[in-house]
């Protein structure tokens, strides 16, 4: 069986530039784990560059960047307003944790030019 996934040597110009931007953008929402204004800065990105990255191999990981963020901020913020119940703590915990995982999932298949 032959492996049909593109490597490095494979990409085009745009999808090159795309799949950098993608591994910057994961780069920040990892980040954002620790120093939260990275993560908003990431999804800015994410949606100012959602159009130069259609139909390039970074398209699904822009997806699943912007999915990760808007479930991680909805963990977070219902998180906080369960705070006083001691459940919040364990939902803005989750919400780090889905947020670490998703990202560091999504690097690495971006790294090896894989689709989400």
């Amino acid at each position: 069986m032959e492996n049909t996934m593109p490597s490095i040597n494979d990409l085009t110009a745009a999808d090159f530039r795309a799949r950098n931007w993608g591994l910057i953008g994961y780069a920040m929402q990892g980040l954002g784990v620790v120093i939260v204004i990275s993560l908003f800065i990431a999804i800015g990105l994410n949606y100012w560059l959602k159009d130069k990255v259609q139909g390039t191999i970074a398209e699904t990981h822009f997806q699943w960047q912007r999915r990760t963020f808007w479930w991680t901020l909805a963990l977070m913020v219902a998180g906080i307003l369960t705070a006083y119940i001691n459940l919040g703590y364990l939902l803005i915990f989750a919400g780090a944790l889905l947020l670490a995982i998703r990202t560091f999932w999504g690097a690495i298949q971006l790294y090896r030019c894989r689709p989400m």
